[in-house]
C-alpha cells in the first residue's frame, strides 16, 4: 500500500508521518481533496466528536487512533482557514513529546477541553464572517493557531511514543477510506 498524498491524482492516501509540517500539508490535503468534504466548522467539530470518541475507547488502541484523528481534524480545519500549527513549533514535536502519565492526565484533558471550546468560537467567526468585515474583529487566526496546537499537542501526548505512527495511520486509513 502507498503512503502519503497524492494531489496531482485527486486521491489522498492514508500516512504514518509524525513530521508536524507533513502531517498539516496532508490533513489540509486531506480537507480540500478527501473523500469526506466538510465546511471548516464541520471539520472542527468532527475533531471534537474524535476526541469524545477517544474517550469512549479507553484501554484499547482504538482510543489512541481517535486522539490522532481528533488532531488530524483541527489540523485540517486550521489549514482551510490557512492557519499554518507547524510555523510555531519544532517539526517533530509530534514525535519527540513526553507521553503524560497518569498523574497529569486529567490536567491534560482539562487544557485540551479549554483550547478546544476556545478555538471553536474563532473557527465560528473565521467561518462565518467571511466578508463581513463588522464581526471580523471577533475573529483572532494568531489565538485561533494558540489553541489548535496546544490541542494537537494535547492529543499526541496521550499517545504512547511507540503507538504514535501507528496511530496516525490508522486513521488516516479510517478517513481515506482504505480501512
Amino acid at each position: 500500500m502507498e503512503y502519503g498524498h497524492q494531489v496531482d491524482t485527486g486521491k489522498v492516501l492514508p500516512t504514518e508521518t509524525l513530521d508536524l509540517p507533513e502531517l498539516e500539508e496532508w490533513a489540509r490535503s486531506y480537507a480540500k481533496h478527501g473523500p469526506y468534504s466538510q465546511p471548516v466548522n464541520i471539520r472542527y467539530y468532527i475533531g471534537i466528536y474524535q476526541l469524545g470518541q477517544g474517550l469512549s475507547w479507553e484501554g484499547t488502541d482504538s482510543e489512541y487512533e481517535s486522539y490522532a484523528s481528533s488532531a488530524i481534524h483541527l489540523l485540517g480545519a486550521a489549514g482551510m482557514l490557512d492557519i499554518s500549527i507547524a510555523e510555531i513549533s519544532a517539526p517533530h514535536i509530534l514525535e519527540d513529546m513526553k507521553q503524560v502519565d497518569t498523574w497529569t492526565k486529567d490536567k491534560v484533558f482539562k487544557n485540551i477541553q479549554k483550547n478546544m471550546c476556545m478555538g471553536m468560537m474563532h473557527v465560528h467567526y473565521g467561518h462565518s464572517t467571511m466578508g463581513n468585515m463588522q464581526r471580523k474583529s471577533r475573529y483572532d487566526p494568531g489565538r485561533l493557531q494558540h489553541h489548535i496546537f496546544q490541542t494537537v499537542a494535547g492529543l499526541f501526548s496521550l499517545i504512547p511514543k511507540e503507538k504514535r505512527a501507528w496511530a496516525v495511520l490508522e486513521a488516516t486509513k479510517i478517513m481515506t477510506g482504505a480501512l
